[in-house]
């Protein structure tokens, strides 16, 4: 017994010292510093699953690296702590490119035929390949412009619809404004946006309409890492497998049934391209599940914190309402309240400030990029073609350098123009705001960013204008009004979601304030080009 003991221990002690070696021995001095771990190759591993986002922050408040390499079995990853290498890894684009993991995603997650996976990984490094082609394609369906306001204008239509939901009607039609509505806050808001969304995006046969399929999206997206990495799918992850394939049919039948051609022109534009790349049907069907994911994975969370932000404050509430209050116009034939959404993008500092905020500090995700070949990154790091570099969102938006000594604060003016930092030397300057990662940057900048901004904030708009909102608790026999508005917890949020999810929903009071009826207008802009958001530093003038 002893000596089977023994000989266990000696096996465990030669394995360690093995990897201890094979780690030093496969590492480059040229590399961004490696991270000394107590068990080589998994002790990352074990801090991701334990800690989630809160990782990397911990990692780069330790060791102080501007960069650093983690050793991950068959795999080797470069973090990028410091903001100036951000702008230099963009100019290398081709080499240290995000187009590998948007293919990857096809034939693994998604389903796609190992036709598909040859044609999204064909000219991995060239403009022709069809990945580059399709985001290409997407970019200019959704650039600021007649077809981005036709998206925003029916968005508009259909979040009037769901608040008129929270207004109950009087017999002669006008909201009594003595009437409150309970909800509960994270469902309701999250659904409202979903069908907000997809209702403007995929038109009348939006699959998402039918609730058992946004229950089966709602199940699959916190999901979708565990399946992505999950062996033997059909018997350690049946159900998010089952969830899938139900997903993939209804998409199948919307283009069998020929929805899409009423349609926006960005669906339209999606499905065309893949199409012509040479994507068979049931390929075509099940990109759709992936591209529904980008589409609304984080305009739920993002839209529920903007108004927790804005109601659970009085001063916020009381700022934007004032700087709403120049635009509403009063229609003195109908006694309609009217707002145009065009003032909301160009005549709404707080507001937009107050947006990116919650951006920047409730927003969990990480650009992820893979080395197609060696590259020495500004004559400094070596990275070596097949490492995955990581840029988390969670260490910029909380850097101390970037932002201030409030870094760790929600300061809903931030983001105004004028409103510096003071540095140590007592100096004001600027915030670096190429340390918001919010919506990406560089060559791989989400290109939905001006539609889903302008969505949300006129979401936020119509609520702010029309709603009074507090929130409450079960009573014995009726709901309790709170003295304070719950502090969400979020650390349970899903290791693939990019955005803080509330580990817990509240009942919120829902009340009219007043009986007038409101109504959003889209003046299209007087050249018809339309015009987008300052919301990231490459949208920002005079940054």
């Amino acid at each position: 017994m002893t000596y089977s003991i023994s000989l266990v221990l000696a096996g465990i002690v030669a394995v360690y010292v093995g990897l201890r070696f094979l780690l030093i021995l496969t590492q480059s001095k040229e590399e961004p510093p490696l991270l000394k771990t107590a068990i080589p190759f998994l002790e990352p591993i074990i801090g991701i699953i334990r800690e989630r986002s809160l990782f990397y922050p911990r990692l780069r408040d330790k060791y102080n690296h501007d960069m650093y390499t983690l050793r991950l079995p068959f795999a080797r990853i470069y973090v990028v702590n410091a903001t100036q290498y951000i702008p230099i890894l963009q100019k290398h684009w081709r080499t240290i490119s995000f187009t590998p993991v948007l293919a990857g995603a096809g034939p693994g997650p998604m389903g796609m035929s190992s036709e598909a996976g040859e044609i999204l990984h064909r000219d991995i490094m060239s403009d022709s390949n069809p990945v580059q082609a399709w985001s290409r394609a997407v970019t200019t369906a959704l650039h600021p412009g007649e077809g981005l306001d036709r998206l925003n204008g029916r968005a508009v239509e259909v979040m009037q619809e769901m608040m008129h939901t929270l207004r109950p009607e009087s017999q002669k039609g006008i909201p009594p404004a003595d009437k409150e509505r309970i909800i509960d806050f994270w469902a309701w808001t999250n659904h409202a946006i979903i069908q907000t969304t997809t209702d403007a995006v995929y038109g009348p046969g939006n699959p998402f309409k039918k609730r058992d399929f946004e229950d089966a999206w709602n199940y699959w997206t916190p999901h979708y890492l565990t399946f992505a990495l999950a062996p033997f799918k059909s018997f350690l992850a049946a159900k998010a497998l089952r969830t899938r394939e139900f997903m993939v049919e209804r998409w199948s039948e919307y283009f069998r049934a020929g929805w899409l051609e009423h349609a926006s022109p960005f669906a339209q534009i999606m499905y065309n391209q893949q199409k012509s790349d040479g994507l068979s049907f049931d390929d075509l069907a099940r990109a759709q599940v992936g591209h529904s994911h980008g589409i609304v994975a984080t305009t739920g969370p993002t839209t529920w914190w903007l108004l927790y932000h804005i109601f659970s404050d009085p001063l916020v509430l009381s700022d934007l309402r004032e700087e709403l209050k120049p635009l509403v116009k009063v229609d003195d034939n109908t006694g309609e309240s009217r707002i145009d959404l065009a003032d909301i993008r160009t005549k709404c500092p707080i507001l937009l400030s107050t947006f990116k905020e919650v951006m920047r500090y409730h927003s969990l995700g990480t650009q992820v990029r893979i080395c197609l070949e060696d590259e020495v990154l500004n004559g400094r790091y070596l990275l070596k073609k097949g490492g995955i570099v990581m840029i988390p969102q969670l260490v910029q938006h909380t850097s101390v350098e970037a932002w201030g000594p409030d870094a760790a604060e929600f300061r809903y003016r931030r983001f105004l123009k004028g409103d510096f930092l003071i540095g140590d030397s007592g100096q004001k300057r600027k915030p670096n705001l190429t340390a918001f990662r919010a919506f990406g940057g560089g060559h791989t900048m989400c290109p939905g960013r001006h539609f889903s901004s302008t969505e949300i904030m006129a979401f936020a708009v119509l609520m702010v204008l029309q709603f009074d909102i507090s929130p409450i608790e079960e009573g014995l026999h009726s709901p309790v009004a709170l003295s304070k508005w719950p502090i969400p917890t979020w650390r349970n949020s899903p290791m693939v979601s990019s955005f803080q999810i509330p580990d817990h929903d509240f009942k919120v009071s829902v009340k009219p304030r007043d009986g007038t009826k409101w109504v959003m207008d889209f003046a299209k802009e007087k050249d018809g080009s339309g015009s987008g958001l300052e919301i990231t530093a490459e949208d920002v003038k005079d940054n």
